[in-house]
């Protein structure tokens, strides 16, 4: 029942799009408390960083049928849709997956604990879907630069405009930021990842050597 509830409830939504705007904006921002916007065309190269790829892309919505066209907005945090030239922002819901047709991309709105142990929401791609054991996650982010001092996960360019990838380990139904160094993720998971990374001489900062990592503890 709740599935179809959901379903209903995306249907709905997408329908929805055909309204008047100010009526759309009114009713979604009442019923989500997220407020769903037209974006301008995009032109300028600076706001194409904003994004994973500016062009939209054809992909798939749980609950809604067809191939819809959309791509992630890093800076607010939204996938955006296109209908009939206009785009807007989706409505947001944990429970619907998103799967890019081109790279087969998959996203989903997940709650989890940052570096610093705050609680945050976000969407995430999922690199590795493992419920049973660990699974694997990372996040796009885009920022406008306050402090320079960056990172290894992070690039400024020249418009002072902060990229950041962060990767997430899944596990007993939390998820977590992956700390930089393996100690801390021992901390974090009761685990002796310590000895699985320095026997397999494994990189946490290098995405296909996390993918190793969770595929080691999955065995």
């Amino acid at each position: 029942m709740k599935n179809l509830t959901t379903t209903l409830t995306l249907i709905l939504s997408i329908t929805c799009f055909s309204q008047n705007t100010k009526d759309l904006i009114g009713d979604l921002s009442r019923q989500t408390g997220t407020s769903l916007y037209i974006r301008p065309t995009i032109t300028d190269p600076t706001i194409q960083k904003h994004y994973i790829n500016a062009e939209l892309k054809r992909a798939y919505i749980d609950g809604i049928d067809g191939v819809n066209k959309l791509r992630y907005n890093g800076l607010t945090d939204q996938m955006e849709y296109l209908n009939n030239d206009e785009v807007l922002n989706l409505v947001r819901n944990e429970s619907v997956l998103i799967k890019f047709i081109y790279n087969d991309a998959k996203f989903k709105v997940f709650n989890y604990l940052d570096e610093k142990t705050n609680l945050k929401n976000r969407y995430l791609q999922i690199l590795i879907d493992n419920p049973e054991k660990y699974s694997l996650y990372k996040s796009f982010e885009v920022s406008n630069v306050v402090n320079e001092n960056k990172s290894s996960y992070q690039s400024i360019d020249d418009n002072k405009i902060l990229t950041e990838t962060n990767y997430f380990i899944g596990y007993n139904g939390l998820i977590n930021e992956i700390p930089r160094s393996s100690k801390k993720i021992n901390e974090i998971f009761k685990a002796d990842f310590d000895q699985i990374i320095k026997s397999n001489k494994l990189n946490l900062k290098k995405e296909e050597d996390l993918k190793k990592l969770i595929d080691l503890l999955n065995k």
